[in-house]
């Protein structure tokens, strides 16, 4: 048996639902990214999470990405991500809207 992953595809897939979640999570929970002070997404791909912020043009400096300096961590990267943009975020640790690309996961 042959194992082949359209990677392509996948990439291309991968952005626009990410894309489309922190649409779908701004207007369930009525923010707007200017509201937003930062967006953690899972930190599997480099180049997918600057594709995914370069939707939102005047928001990218809003993405935050650990992946350059720590890699793909799998399950940790969301909360190691958070925990290195402590001082990005209010001096105190708390964000107010962390949005995740899971269409059921938003933490206001």
């Amino acid at each position: 048996q042959v194992f082949w992953i359209n990677g392509i595809g996948t990439y291309a897939l991968a952005i626009k639902i990410m894309e489309q979640d922190i649409k779908d999570a701004l207007k369930i929970s009525g923010l707007t990214m200017d509201l937003i002070d930062l967006v953690i997404p899972h930190q599997a791909n480099g180049r997918i999470l600057d594709a995914v912020a370069e939707r939102f043009p005047e928001y990218v400096s809003k993405f935050q990405s650990v992946i350059e300096d720590y890699g793909n961590n799998s399950a940790a990267s969301i909360l190691l991500a958070r925990h290195l943009a402590k001082e990005k975020i209010d001096g105190i640790g708390r964000a107010k809207v962390t949005v995740r690309s899971c269409k059921d996961t938003i933490k206001l």
